[in-house]
C-alpha cells in the first residue's frame, strides 16, 4: 500500500524527538504501508497543502490512500523574491516554522490583525469548505481513497442545509470537538510547547489509532 500524507506541523511531527512517534508514522504501521510520501511542512498553509497534493497526484495516480490534516484556515503564502531564491513562504500567526525577514514586520503585523478577526476567519472557513470539497470530488472521480481531518478548527457551518456530503471521507467536518487539537485537549493530552498546539507522542499515537479505526469501520480503503 502506498500512502500520501500532507498537512502542517501536526502531520510532520514537529517538536518530536523521534519522527517515528508522529501521526503519519503510526498510521503507516497500522495500515501496513509499503511506501509512503509525507509532504507535510511546519507552518504550512492550506494553499501549500492543496497545491502540493494536487501536483503529486497528477504525477502519481498509483497512490492507494491519501490522508490530509488540513491546517488553520487563515494561513497564507507570500512569494518572496529578495532572499536570493524566489519561493513561497508560509505565513502563520503562531510563530511556528520559518519566519519572514525583518523588513516584512509591518506587513506581517497587519496580516495577523486581519487573521484574528472573527468575520474574516468565518469567511475563510467557508472558502476552504468549497475548495477542499473540490479535492474530495476530484479524488472520488479518479477513484483515489482518501481521508481528510481538521488539524485546528471545523468548518463553522452549523446550518445543516449548507453542509456537504463527504461520503464519510472527511472526519467529522462540522464537529468542533473532533478536530485534532480540540480532541487532544479534551482528552487530557499535553502540548510540547504551550501555545504551539504540538501534542505529546501519546496524543499522536492515540489520534492515529482513532483515525485508523475510522478508516477500517467505514471501509475507506476499498476503491469504489
Amino acid at each position: 500500500m502506498k500512502i500520501l500524507f500532507n498537512g502542517d506541523s501536526n502531520m510532520s511531527g514537529e517538536e518530536l524527538t523521534d519522527y517515528s512517534l508522529g501521526i503519519a508514522s503510526h498510521l503507516e504501521k497500522l495500515l501496513g504501508a509499503t511506501g509512503t510520501t509525507n509532504l507535510s511542512l511546519c507552518g504550512s498553509s492550506n494553499d501549500r497543502i492543496y497545491d502540493t497534493t494536487m501536483e503529486y497526484i497528477r504525477q502519481n495516480r498509483d497512490v492507494d490512500l491519501v490522508i490530509i490534516g488540513w491546517s488553520e484556515f487563515c494561513r497564507v503564502q507570500w512569494f518572496l523574491t529578495d532572499q536570493g531564491y524566489p519561493e513561497f513562504w508560509e505565513i502563520n500567526n503562531l510563530g511556528v516554522g520559518r519566519q519572514p525577514p525583518e523588513e516584512y514586520k509591518l506587513r506581517k503585523e497587519n496580516w495577523e490583525r486581519t487573521s484574528r478577526n472573527n468575520d474574516y476567519r468565518t469567511g475563510m472557513s467557508h472558502y476552504w469548505h468549497e475548495r477542499i470539497y473540490n479535492v474530495h470530488k476530484y479524488f472520488e472521480f479518479h477513484n483515489i481513497p482518501h481521508l481528510f481531518f481538521h488539524a485546528f478548527h471545523d468548518f463553522r457551518i452549523n446550518e445543516t442545509q449548507y453542509q456537504l456530503d463527504w461520503n464519510k471521507q472527511y472526519f467529522h467536518p462540522y464537529n468542533s470537538t473532533q478536530t485534532y487539537i480540540h480532541w487532544c485537549h479534551d482528552n487530557g493530552f499535553k502540548e510540547i510547547t504551550p501555545g504551539w498546539y504540538h501534542y505529546e507522542p501519546d496524543a499522536q499515537e492515540a489520534w492515529a489509532n482513532y483515525i485508523f479505526n475510522y478508516i477500517i469501520d467505514n471501509n475507506l480503503l476499498s476503491k469504489k
